[in-house]
């Protein structure tokens, strides 16, 4: 793949960016999601963490 009148610094940092912002949002949504839905379905979690 050719970046043409980019450097590979640019190209770097702003990928970088990109990823950090996407993946940050996206896990934190998948995190919140998982600790609800493992919150509503399992009562006992209280229970496993002693």
């Amino acid at each position: 793949m050719k970046f043409e009148g980019l450097r590979h610094s640019d190209v770097w940092k702003v990928g970088l960016e990109l990823q950090m912002g996407i993946y940050s949002k996206f896990w934190w949504k998948a995190i919140l999601f998982l600790l609800k839905s493992t919150n509503s379905e399992m009562p006992a979690a209280s229970e496993l963490e002693n």
